[in-house]
């Protein structure tokens, strides 16, 4: 299995490879088609990304070391963009994931086609899940 760091550069490879933003736009499109549907149980106030201008859902749990991500959004692009943190990250150890940046977003030209508020609000979330693995860790 490749680790986080070669998966990331694969991808941010791929996604900069890419011939234009529409290709890019499918691209997202295409990996919000390939990530399951959360639960409707799961999407709660908890897990819901506050300040994001669509209804958006940013689901972490931890079972024997590992980190599980699922995510949604009403709008695709950004189901897609939250899609990319799912394929890097789930099912890896919180070791892993504390010990790998996650910094896809400003490697590629994905904040370009973001508005500001919202590639802010998506910028975020390595920070939110560097510190549930830490929380994950500490109460061990």
């Amino acid at each position: 299995m490749d680790t986080i760091a070669e998966k990331q550069t694969e991808l941010i490879e791929l996604y900069n490879g890419l011939d234009d933003s529409i290709m890019q736009y499918e691209f997202l499109l295409q990996l919000a088609g390939e990530v399951p549907v959360p639960e409707a149980a799961e999407k709660s106030e908890d897990t819901k990304i506050h300040n994001c201008q669509t209804d958006s859902w940013f689901i972490m749990k931890q079972a024997e070391g590992r980190f599980y991500l699922n995510v949604d959004s009403d709008a695709l692009l950004i189901r897609g963009v939250l899609s990319i943190f799912a394929y890097l990250l789930d099912g890896r150890t919180l070791d892993e994931i504390l010990d790998t940046p996650i910094d896809f977003m400003e490697k590629t030209t994905v904040r370009e086609q973001l508005s500001i508020s919202r590639f802010s609000v998506l910028s975020e979330l390595p920070d939110m899940i560097y510190q549930f693995c830490k929380n994950q860790k500490n109460h061990k």
